[in-house]
């Protein structure tokens, strides 16, 4: 991979590569390289890892090469990272060899300041210098256990039932959901478990519009009669659709039995349609596919009036099957989504009460949850000039080297993006490191897609994916 901080090279790396190609290596040469040619520069960088085991890794390989060049011998035929460093930096030996061994005192004397960090360690430095615009208080206590919060939330929530008659239906249409499906024990535990929801991302995403939403009392019955109403409309154009069918063999002086395999047949696809089947494995089986290109097989060989049916099909039931099922494919998104929504709309009103109820007893007892981070920066930064963050914890950053991209999350990615364009954007650059098929951090809500999109969604500075 050739250097990222030449003239000739973009502001943004970003280097995807398959496990044991390297890609560790490379972040640590470009860590290396921004000290050699400035040994002060690594209060200027921040690198970024997944686990505290990493973040102990990077830094010991980081002083071990330091300590290496340090002791360079400058006569010798130099070969690996330090062949690697006098190609990429143009830099002599003997200057890397001083400048190392300058760095290197640097850094032992001034450790804090050498920024290499877990991913959620970098967000709560944030978090704590930028509590007051947070609205979190010095004397805030912060939560590491979400699972104590729902309990209480669960309890309150449970108690306090009786008072919303709304709230008291989303309850029992949850338990009946339970007892239909087979899994009610105890009602509290089954809501602890299901309100682990509310602590998820792509929850978080939505809570604020959910609420603000559901301020309105009698909105969700509202909107399911909308929904029912829909759904009932789709499925009576479906069902619609297949009049012309029956018509047609009504007309023809003909039956079901007349048509080649019967009920069985093609005709089959019509009769389940009518009866409001319209899920697609249970209509499309081999007969019915056959029957959309060759009206032959609507047909049985043996039938006294074969050359007068082959005819209505080429002329009528080969079509009317065709642009019925095109019917069909435009209608069952939208029944499936109606169907799903009618099924769990109390579900989401119920995690909304949840969700309102731990707010409000965070509140009472002055206390912050430790989860709540990435959501939290993320909705004061986005949108906000990103020199406003380093403004107000006192770090000013240049250069953000990401050891394993492809396990961040959209909260996380929303609070680093504008920090990230803010240091391209005054030209120093950057590199991104990882591989979309090594993501293994879904359970903490980490997104590969973002990974694989980046040179989009940073098409304002000159990227290149290598």
């Amino acid at each position: 991979m050739p250097p990222f901080n030449t003239v000739d090279t973009p502001l943004l790396t970003v280097y995807k590569a398959s496990a044991g190609s390297g890609k560790t290596w490379r972040l640590t040469v470009e860590y290396v390289k921004l000290i050699l040619q400035r040994p002060d520069s690594y209060r200027n960088t921040l690198a970024v890892t997944f686990t505290n085991k990493a973040t102990a890794e990077m830094k010991e390989r980081i002083l071990n090469a330091l300590w290496t060049l340090s002791h360079l011998d400058i006569e010798a035929q130099p070969d690996g990272m330090t062949a690697t460093l006098i190609k990429e930096t143009g830099l002599t030996p003997a200057t890397i060899k001083a400048n190392a061994s300058l760095s290197l005192q640097l850094l032992i004397h001034d450790y804090a300041r050498f920024r290499v960090e877990t991913i959620d360690s970098y967000l709560q430095s944030i978090l704590r210098n930028l509590a007051r615009e947070l609205g979190i208080g010095t004397g805030m206590n912060i939560e590491l256990s979400n699972e104590t919060v729902l309990g209480e939330a669960v309890d309150d929530l449970l108690d306090r039932s009786h008072e919303d008659p709304e709230r008291l239906n989303w309850i029992t249409d949850y338990i009946e959901e339970q007892y239909r499906e087979g899994s009610v024990l105890r009602i509290d535990n089954q809501l602890r478990e299901f309100g682990k929801t509310i602590f998820q991302e792509h929850f978080k995403e939505k809570a604020g519009a959910l609420q603000e939403q559901l301020a309105s009392k009698g909105f969700l019955q509202r909107y399911k009669r909308e929904l029912q109403t829909l759904l009932a409309k789709k499925e009576a154009a479906l069902k619609q659709a297949t009049v012309p069918f029956f018509d047609l063999l009504t007309a023809h002086d003909l039956t079901i039995d007349d048509l080649s395999n019967k009920s069985s047949g093609p005709a089959g696809y019509f009769i389940k349609l009518q009866k409001g089947t319209w899920e697609q494995n249970d209509l499309l089986g081999v007969r019915v596919k056959d029957a959309m290109d060759n009206p032959d097989a609507w047909v049985s060989k043996t039938h006294p009036r074969r050359k007068e049916l082959t005819a209505l099909a080429i002329e009528h039931l080969t079509p009317l099957l065709q642009e019925t099922e095109r019917l069909r494919q435009s209608l069952v998104t939208d029944i499936a989504t109606c169907r799903l929504c009618i099924k769990h709309l109390s579900n989401v009103g119920l995690l909304t009460d949840i969700d309102t109820t731990v707010n409000r007893l965070n509140r009472e007892a002055n206390r912050f949850l430790l989860s709540d981070t990435n959501a939290l920066l993320s909705s004061l930064i986005t949108g906000q000039d990103a020199s406003f963050v380093f403004e107000r914890t006192g770090t000013e950053l240049h250069h953000f080297l990401f050891d394993e991209f492809q396990d961040t999350s959209r909260l996380q990615w929303a609070t680093f993006k504008p920090i990230l364009l803010e240091g391209l954007s005054n030209g120093n650059h950057s590199l991104v490191v990882g591989d979309e098929k090594q993501a293994i951090y879904r359970w903490r809500n980490g997104d590969w897609r973002i990974l694989s999109t980046l040179e989009h969604q940073l098409s304002t500075v000159p990227v290149q994916v290598r």
